[in-house]
């Protein structure tokens, strides 16, 4: 009986899949092809690597198109592209599930494909993340990101400025993540990153914003096989924005730690997260813009409680407008159509 072992395949082949695959599905497709070839450039030893930004394919995808197919159809596939460097270094930069499928299911030992020649490292990562950025297959934001720092995009490197200034990274794998000279446990989401770009532009805002975010849930650890903790989008996104409120900029100048402090010592007790965002209590209407309602509810219970010991808090009423501002837009825009 033909056997399919994931772990050992990965590592003989230098490829990454996600999952595995029945061994009674190969045994029954292999080398079932339709078709043949198309004709291309060049044929390419079937182990040629993927680009640096390795991919991974679902075993289970690759399983469902062959038994929906019957076997590996050269008609449905078009010739992967494979990239090539002024040394002869060769690179899939697209068609890493149709390299996959072919290894697993021909005995091939050479697949067609086209060849684009590059420069340089930066031309190939930067073809890579618009390659794969496209309509067909779209990788996750955070390997765009990552091959976009490789090609020394001047958007990711503001991003990864960002990053290195905070002590977090941009991670698709624990092998794979930027900026590569960081050593943090702690990682985000490129789409929440981006948010807090917008939120704003003050780096120091941000700095404090993420600094207190890894001091107040400090016990978090990491799951298992897991080399980063995510910080949770929503809760960093909110912490952003009340550091860099103007209203209450000089009431956070005289009163340096007295958020700071609130904030730790409720976290304390609930180290989760999830469990201080607010949502039933502020939502927001189809969850847009959800760390206003979160920013306020911090606040708003954070002044009350600091309002027992002490009169200079300021009023809440300016957050409060903020948090509804939306609600007004969204009422205005529905009233509009």
């Amino acid at each position: 009986m033909l056997q399919f072992n994931n772990a050992d395949y990965c590592e003989q082949n230098n490829r990454k899949l996600k999952g595995s695959i029945d061994p009674k599905i190969i045994l029954k497709y292999k080398d079932q092809t339709i078709g043949t070839p198309q004709t291309s450039q060049a044929s390419v030893s079937i182990d040629t690597p993927c680009y640096k930004n390795n991919r991974s394919s679902d075993a289970k995808k690759l399983q469902q198109y062959i038994v929906e197919n019957g076997g590996f159809d050269w008609r449905l596939y078009a010739s992967p592209v494979v990239g090539r460097l002024p040394d002869g270094t060769l690179r899939v930069i697209d068609g890493e599930h149709r390299f996959n499928m072919a290894k697993i299911f021909t005995n091939r030992s050479e697949l067609p494909v086209v060849i684009v020649d590059f420069d340089n490292e930066k031309q190939m990562s930067d073809a890579f993340w618009k390659k794969n950025g496209g309509f067909t297959t779209k990788v996750t934001n955070e390997t765009q990101l990552i091959s976009q720092w490789h090609a020394d995009s001047p958007y990711a490197r503001k991003l990864g400025d960002i990053l290195k200034d905070v002590g977090i990274v941009v991670a698709e794998a624990v092998d794979n993540y930027v900026p590569a000279t960081i050593v943090s446990k702690w990682k985000i989401k490129v789409r929440a990153l981006e948010s807090v770009k917008k939120i704003s532009k003050d780096l120091d805002s941000i700095k404090k914003a993420v600094k207190l975010y890894k001091d107040s849930f400090h016990k978090l650890t990491l799951k298992s096989g897991k080399n980063h903790i995510e910080i949770t989008g929503q809760m960093i996104q909110a912490l952003v924005f009340i550091y860099s409120f103007k209203e209450y900029a000089q009431w956070m100048k005289d009163n340096p730690t007295a958020f700071a402090d609130w904030f730790k010592g409720m976290t304390e007790r609930k180290q989760s997260p999830k469990k201080h965002l607010y949502e039933v209590e502020h939502p927001h209407e189809g969850m847009e813009q959800r760390y206003l309602g979160t920013a306020y509810g911090l606040l708003k219970d954070c002044f009350a409680d600091l309002r027992l010991d002490s009169k200079d808090v300021p009023s809440i009423e300016p957050m409060k407008a903020a948090y509804q501002a939306h609600a007004v837009k969204k009422a205005e825009e529905k009233k509009a159509a």
